[in-house]
């Protein structure tokens, strides 16, 4: 502040000397990575003298802004570098001035992220209960992370299948989901409609924490069907059976000798055996 000692009933010629009233960090901390604001407040500077900010960690610099003041005042942004850790100062200077000021310390916290999206296996069955993981960073204890899971389509227009919310705990994000068919069983497509037939479906899922996202490799499902028959208490061996799937073809073959036979990649819905000989459907 400037002083003036002098009598009241005179008029007397003072010098006002500039100054850098204020430079500071309007925010505690900041992750690394992103934006932190801050302030310059100055006296007795005219509007659009230059002001130039360097930031700095310990003896390294950071980087730096430029500015000009404007109504005693400037208000600016600095992008923190990923990998920074610890407290960081900026000095503001007004060259024309010769004039510095060194800031309050700004907290940087390691910034957040997430990566290796995974599912904790490859394949899933109708009522299968998959594993969606993650490793994040930055992250609270308990913080949730929103988990999106979408079914792959290769010309990019993916379906959104539902949201999940995951729990961090030890840099991890885990969440169950229980699989099961979204689509109309009556649009899938038959053997005949289509060159290479049923092309199961499959899943990928979105992490997103706070706009950084990590997708997940695809888990493809793959449905089945178990035939059993026995007649009076005993396995039906070797006895043929016609399989009606849910996209309108059939598929042929023998039980075993246990009566028994797995039919494999079968289109989701509704589905239908029939026995031949006993000429009628039974359904397994």
């Amino acid at each position: 502040m400037s002083e003036h000692k002098g009598g009241t009933d005179a008029t007397h010629k003072i010098k006002l000397e500039s100054e850098i009233q204020r430079a500071r960090w309007l925010v505690p901390s900041v992750a690394a990575g992103a934006e932190a604001r801050f302030e310059v407040v100055t006296s007795f500077v005219g509007d659009g003298a230059a002001l130039e900010i360097e930031v700095r960690k310990g003896g390294k610099k950071l980087g730096t802004v430029e500015g000009a003041v404007g109504g005693g005042r400037f208000e600016g942004a600095f992008a923190v570098p990923d990998g920074t850790d610890g407290d960081i100062t900026f000095e503001a200077e007004l060259p024309k001035h010769k004039l510095k000021a060194r800031s309050n310390p700004l907290r940087v916290k390691p910034g957040r992220s997430v990566a290796n999206a995974r599912w904790d296996r490859e394949e899933a069955r109708r009522g299968d209960v998959v594993k969606l993981m993650a490793d994040v960073k930055g992250l609270r204890e308990g913080e949730s992370v929103k988990l999106t899971i979408y079914e792959h389509d290769d010309d990019g227009a993916h379906d959104l299948i539902t949201e999940l919310s995951g729990t961090v705990k030890s840099n991890q994000v885990e969440a169950e989901w229980e699989y099961e068919y979204h689509d109309d069983t009556d649009e899938i497509p038959s053997h005949d409609e289509t060159e290479k037939g049923y092309s199961p479906p499959e899943y990928f899922f979105r992490a997103d924490v706070g706009g950084v996202t990590a997708d997940s490799g695809l888990l493809a499902f793959q449905d089945w069907v178990a035939i059993s028959l026995a007649v009076g208490g005993r396995p039906a061996t070797r006895e043929e059976y016609v399989l009606h799937m849910p996209d309108g073809s059939e598929r042929r073959g023998k039980l075993d000798d246990q009566g028994q036979a797995k039919e494999k990649d079968v289109p989701p819905g509704t589905f239908s055996v029939e026995f031949p000989r006993f000429a009628k459907k039974e359904t397994p």
